[in-house]
């Protein structure tokens, strides 16, 4: 063959090849794509109401979105779990000066004081300390130090010199260790406030002319009717549609500035579940699947704890534990498997699966079901990922997964109550991410990784529908019940009383951790 004919064939066999390869990819990246457009949908709509924490009402806004996009899917069994639940609840916060009125907002209470303003207001000059440093030298005794939000644990030092109240401005750089730096846990009545740029801007042009301001506000205390969403997929098999799978996310958020807490990267577990809840929807699994979409995550798993109860008595494992329900005799009428939960972020694009022991240190035995996971993980890894590894294995001891990463700090796991009733249960979490931008009171979806967060999906999309639908699973056996709840009097010293024996009206007990956790 003459060497031009030779070449015009090699460059058509190449581009025969390369025309080939685009044709068997673009579907693949296609699919992708759209994976990712839809968690951005879902993330931003979750993160567009101001706060999306429990009792305020954007976190009802989102519930309702929720259940809109599940009966938009077709899934036609959606039940409302109400529960009760105590937040501090910003009832409004403003500065007044020469008849103008700027908005403010409430901090997160020091343990349980509020920082709610004394009826006359305070009133004081505005003093500007940026990060802490530029108050050395200025009078602040009896003054409104403002300081910028990213400024540590300045606050307090701002509160030794005398000041009346602390306005913090919000500034660039918001990360989770600022959140954790705003408050105490001891009661102390320290006024702390909070505002947004644009009324910071103004609050800086106030504090050079001196102007005398006056705060107003009030947060309180209040018991609030929370809601986990509860979606029932039946399964399509007559024998394996008798047993049940449990999914559970949580769908709030929460930061150091209640009534500020849009919570995008917050919102990565629930967008997950959503669109594991398509795939369901779509291609219906052979168990039964129920998608729990929890409340009050941020207030000690109270959404989690709250439904632990109705998993024990629906299992058998309890009798009359909790009042009879429509929702009580559905679950009551399947066999529970397991239960998985997802506690998910997008600035890693690894997953780790584990046993859910955090916060409460329970002792839990790798799952029976490792190695087949393990095996359905692997073959994902291969066929779509070219054999890269990227699942951590928290489950077991693992050579063959070692040097992945893992969780570099302690996070407590909705999954961790279920695993507390003795229910089998197991953990997807993202590893080697530090949750920088969690807590935040601007965590908006602008810095959220849809690439890696739909990498993660994308796993749980190739591996637990596979999961749930194996004939062969293995048989996992509930474990031992400690889940249990203290009930008790508060009671205070009367006039004449030797020991405290008088009942206390309206009070509020709050249990420290010895050892904190993030939520």
């Amino acid at each position: 063959m003459p060497d031009g004919i030779l070449k015009v064939s090699l460059r058509v066999l190449c581009l025969g090849a390369f025309l080939f390869l685009v044709l068997l990819t673009s579907p693949v990246l296609a699919a992708e794509s759209e994976r990712e457009a839809r968690l951005r949908r879902t993330v931003e709509t979750l993160s567009v109401p101001a706060s999306r924490m429990t009792g305020y009402p954007g976190a009802a806004v989102a519930r309702e979105w929720l259940v809109a996009e599940l009966e938009s899917l077709g899934i036609a069994e959606i039940y409302r779990h109400e529960f009760p639940v105590l937040v501090p609840i910003d009832e409004g916060f403003w500065l007044e000066c020469a008849g103008e009125r700027l908005e403010l907002f409430g901090v997160w209470p020091n343990l349980v004081r509020t920082p709610t303003l004394p009826t006359e207001g305070i009133e004081g000059q505005l003093v500007y300390g940026g990060d802490g440093s530029r108050l050395e030298g200025q009078p602040v005794a009896g003054r409104i130090v403002l300081l910028d939000y990213v400024s540590g644990i300045a606050w307090v030092d701002a509160f030794h010199l005398g000041a009346a109240a602390v306005v913090f401005l919000e500034s660039a750089g918001a990360h989770r260790k600022e959140a954790e730096q705003k408050f105490l846990d001891v009661p102390a009545d320290l006024p702390r406030l909070y505002s947004r740029k644009d009324v910071a801007e103004r609050l800086r042009e106030l504090e050079r002319s001196r102007a005398q301001v006056r705060l107003w506000g009030r947060m309180a205390w209040w018991e609030v009717t929370a809601e986990n969403l509860v979606a029932v997929i039946p399964g399509r098999d007559a024998t394996l549609g008798e047993e049940v799978v449990f999914l559970a996310a949580h769908y709030d958020a929460v930061s150091p500035v209640p009534a500020l807490a849009p919570g995008a990267e917050q919102a990565a577990s629930a967008a997950a579940l959503l669109e594991l809840a398509r795939g369901f929807a779509e291609r219906p699994p052979k168990r039964t699947v129920v998608l729990l979409w929890m409340a009050g995550h941020f207030q000690n798993m109270a959404g989690m704890r709250h439904f632990a109860p109705l998993l024990l008595t629906a299992a058998g494992q309890r009798e009359d534990e909790v009042e009879e329900t429509v929702l009580l005799r559905r679950l009551s009428a399947l066999e529970t498997r397991f239960l998985v939960g997802l506690d998910l972020s997008s600035h890693s694009p690894r997953l780790g699966a584990f046993r859910p022991r955090e916060p409460y240190r329970v002792s839990l035995l790798a799952p029976p079901i490792t190695e087949r996971l393990l095996r359905l993980v692997t073959a994902y890894e291969d066929s779509a990922l070219g054999g890269k590894r990227v699942l951590v294995n928290g489950l077991k001891q693992d050579f063959a997964r070692q040097g992945l990463g893992g969780m570099g700090l302690t996070v407590p796991l909705d999954a961790a109550v279920a695993a507390l009733t003795g229910c089998p249960a197991l953990a997807f979490c993202t590893v080697n991410d530090s949750r920088a931008r969690f807590d935040a009171p601007d965590d908006y979806s602008g810095a959220v990784r849809f690439d890696w967060l739909g990498d993660q999906v994308a796993l749980l999309q190739g591996v637990l529908p596979a999961l749930i639908d194996d004939p062969e699973l293995e048989p996992w056996a509930w474990g031992n019940d400690a889940f249990g709840t203290i009930g008790g009097e508060v009671v205070h010293y009367g006039p004449r009383s030797y020991l405290p024996d008088q009942p206390t009206a309206g009070a509020l007990v709050r249990l420290r951790l010895r050892h904190p956790t993030l939520a």
